[in-house]
């Protein structure tokens, strides 16, 4: 729940100035070594989703979401530490954050607190 939390708002804030704040935690969360590498892939996905003409941005705009949160996954099960920044990022831009028709656009308490449990990464993959 959490990285799709965070993936849905990173792509609602694509194309707004919370856009930076949020980047920035979500990339310092993710390597807090080299923030420099998620930040300039997340720049990238930015880039590439709002160049799409209107039409083709919602869908450009789910297959952002998605690849974030398979990648946020990956992240969380690798270093569920990852959470505290993650949880920390999303707090900070959530009431914010621009509302999609059908979406309540406001991030579940139980994400912000921390009461999502992660799956543990099975050891067949």
């Amino acid at each position: 729940m959490l990285a799709g939390a965070v993936a849905s708002s990173l792509a609602r804030a694509t194309d707004t100035p919370l856009w930076p704040a949020l980047r920035d935690g979500v990339a310092e969360a993710v390597d807090p070594v080299r923030p420099g590498v998620p930040r300039l892939r997340l720049e990238k996905g930015r880039r590439a989703l709002v160049a799409q003409h209107a039409v083709r941005r919602e869908p450009a705009r789910a297959a952002f979401t998605a690849e974030w949160r398979d990648s946020l996954h990956e992240v969380l099960r690798a270093r569920p530490e990852a959470a505290i920044g993650l949880r920390r990022a999303l707090a900070e831009v959530s009431p914010s954050l621009p509302r999609w028709s059908g979406q309540d656009g406001v991030v579940p308490p139980s994400v912000l607190r921390g009461s999502v449990k992660l799956a543990q990464a099975s050891p067949y993959r």
